[in-house]
Formats: C-alpha cells, structure tokens, sequence
C-alpha cells in the first residue's frame, strides 16, 4: 500500500493535473470502493483505474466490481477523446476459475465494447496471482483493437498511458 501510493505521489508530481490535492478531487474522482476494490477516475491521465486489494468475499462481489468498472467505462468514454484503463493487482490475491471465465466471456469484451484501446495491467506480487492473470489474458490477443501492457509497477502503467 505505501509504495503504491509513493508511486502515485511521483507520478502525480511529474504529470500534475489540475486540481490533484485531494483523493475526492477532480484529478481523481472515485466512483466505487470497497475494501477489495475502488475505482476511480484519474483526468491528468485520462484513464480510468481499478485498484485490487486481497480477494473478492465471493463470486458475486467479483462481478458486481468489475459491472461497476464496466458502468464507468461507458459513462465515461464520451467524455474523452481517449480514455484508457489501468488495473492495479499488485496486492490482489487469488480468484476463483468462475471469476476468470467471467472476466474472459464478459469482461474483456465489454472493455473492447466501451471503446477502449489501451488497458495497461499491473501484475500480482505473487507467482500465483501472476498465473491466474496469465488464464485471465489467455484469450485477449483476440480482442482487437485493445492493446494491453503488462507491467511491475503502476509508475510503468501510468507513463505508458500517459504517452498513448
């Protein structure tokens, strides 16, 4: 958690955007949160984030968070020109196999759906957090014309998008 938010304090120093003093301010608005997952909006950016946090309490969660990140996306996307997504796993644990079928059949597509070209995915801390996102991708070559980067950190993510 703390090299997390490190990691969003440089990159909001190096690509400040307007209004970035608070996490309720308009450079990041959030839209949903609970202790697994929030979502938000980051304008200096523009991409939309999820941020993962240990695991879902159940399948049902699972879906409910990413229905949310699927609402935001298509409320969002009109809005800009280009809005991209970035999912922060880095703390995230394990899901089940009915989590990454959903996420593979309706997920994935929906991204594709809300217009969104670019999803840069920061990669679990764990080796088997890193194999279930591996299940999760495996279809994703596919989904045309998204582009998705895997990175270490969320500062990797951040510039990517920043320069798409």
């Amino acid at each position: 958690m703390l090299q997390s938010n490190l990691i969003d304090s440089i990159f909001q120093q190096r690509f400040p955007g307007p209004n970035t003093k608070t996490r309720s301010s308009s450079a990041n608005k959030v839209h949903y949160e609970d202790q697994y997952a929030a979502i938000s909006l980051m304008e200096s950016v523009p991409c939309i984030k999820l941020k993962l946090s240990g695991i879902p309490v159940s399948s049902d969660h699972f879906q409910l968070v990413y229905s949310k990140l699927l609402e935001k996306l298509q409320v969002e996307r009109s809005n800009y020109f280009k809005l991209h997504l970035i999912t922060d796993c880095s703390k995230a644990g394990l899901i089940s196999d009915e989590d990454i079928q959903f996420y593979k059949l309706t997920v994935l597509p929906g991204i594709v759906k809300a217009g969104i070209r670019y999803h840069g995915f920061v990669m679990p801390e764990t080796v088997m957090g890193r194999v279930f996102v591996n299940e999760m991708f495996s279809d994703a070559a596919a989904l045309k014309p998204l582009k998705i980067e895997f990175f270490k950190s969320a500062y990797g993510a951040y510039t990517w998008l920043k320069k798409a």
